[in-house]
């Protein structure tokens, strides 16, 4: 018969679950690895949540949002809702045009590897 897991072991570890969501997604600024990451707290915090069936599939989604090659900008571009390229780095004079269309974001200098492709922008 299995003893049940002290409930300071499962506060520690639970709390160790939240910082390392928080962590990777403030690291590599993902909106929607974010979004996902505030239900997946919820549902971690909450017994009456803390199921498979609720789990699963949000830990799956929060691994999509944050390794997928797409993002959610909150940058206003021109045009309808669209997803439009990710550029990282120094954009050159033939990069300023297609950003003021609305077809590219610009990312900023530091690159980290887990940059997305695409972004969704409105």
């Amino acid at each position: 018969m299995m003893k049940p897991i002290h409930s300071k072991s499962v506060t520690w570890i639970l709390a160790t679950f939240i910082f390392l969501i928080l962590a990777w997604t403030f690291l590599f600024t993902r909106m929607g690895s974010l979004l996902l990451s505030v239900l997946l707290i919820i549902a971690v915090c909450y017994p009456r949540w803390r199921r498979w069936a609720m789990l699963a599939p949000l830990a799956l989604l929060w691994g999509m949002a944050s390794f997928g090659p797409w993002d959610i900008s909150f940058e206003n571009r021109p045009g309808p809702p669209h997803f439009a390229r990710y550029a990282m780095g120094l954009p050159g004079p033939e990069a300023i045009e297609p950003s003021k269309r609305g077809e590219v974001v610009f990312g900023g200098c530091m690159s980290t590897g887990f940059e997305p492709k695409y972004v969704w922008v409105w």
